[in-house]
């Protein structure tokens, strides 16, 4: 008779034999629990924890209907996570590959720009190399030299200047100095005191032109063919590159 008022009591609470009233959740819960993390010695009271449970969930549907509801909502919670675990990978991978796409584009640009500039420098030394034909012809060299001491003279606008050259073309200076003041003088008006220095000259290696020195050494204007080749090199460099190159699609600015 007590054998039947328990049995009538444990449907009707599905109360598990040993055990306090659960819920339907908690016994839910607990089967995940218990076949996730029972293992060794445990694995006897498990089981018979289980199978105890499991006549009582046979006993009570709605039981059992939770369990199966709780185990999928689980299931489908560590899937989403699962997924998004491996979309943010993926965006890394991504990420990876746009950074590596760019520095590989960047290197392959660096390696052009290089070539371009050492090809520019291999004409401008060689450049640098032919200066020596213009002072083959005296009359036509003597016209530069003329006009680099004029203009050396519109830089400094000082009323007493000396100037250098080569040793080999001390005779041309003399010949082109005097020209040279009075035009100084008619453009600007003002006088200018020219001395030659013939105690100090320019190197072996220079290729021509002349050096302008005033307030005693202290202001000097370089005049020299090669300062001049590479003045005009910097200020032309946009049309050398179009020319050797051709026009740059990326460049932004043509002042």
């Amino acid at each position: 008779m007590r054998t039947d008022s328990r049995e009538a009591k444990l449907k009707e609470n599905c109360e598990l034999p040993g055990t306090d009233k659960f819920s339907r959740k908690t016994k839910a819960l607990l089967f995940i629990i218990l076949q996730m993390f029972c293992n060794g010695s445990e694995k006897i009271f498990a089981n018979s924890f289980l199978f105890s449970a499991w006549d009582v969930s046979s006993e009570c549907p709605q039981a059992e209907e939770e369990f199966n509801i709780e185990k999928g909502r689980l299931v489908q919670q560590e899937r989403l996570k699962i997924m998004t675990f491996y979309e943010k990978k993926e965006k890394q991978v991504e990420l990876q590959k746009k950074i590596q796409r760019s520095n590989q584009l960047n290197q392959s640009r660096l390696k052009t720009l290089k070539a371009q500039d050492d090809h520019i420098r291999a004409i401008l030394d060689d450049a640098v190399k032919q200066l020596g034909k213009v002072t083959q012809d005296k009359t036509q060299y003597s016209q530069v030299v003329k006009g680099l001491i004029t203009q050396g003279l519109f830089q400094l606008l000082e009323p007493a200047v000396s100037i250098r050259c080569r040793q080999q073309d001390l005779d041309i200076l003399k010949g082109v100095k005097d020209a040279a003041v009075e035009e100084y003088k008619k453009a600007t008006k003002k006088s200018v005191e020219l001395s030659i220095d013939e105690q100090t000259f320019l190197g072996s290696d220079c290729a021509g032109g002349v050096e302008l020195l005033a307030k005693q050494g202290r202001i000097k204007v370089v005049n020299t063919l090669e300062s001049r080749l590479e003045m005009m090199s910097k200020q032309m460099m946009p049309e050398i590159r179009e020319t050797l190159f051709g026009a740059n699609t990326r460049r932004a600015f043509f002042d």
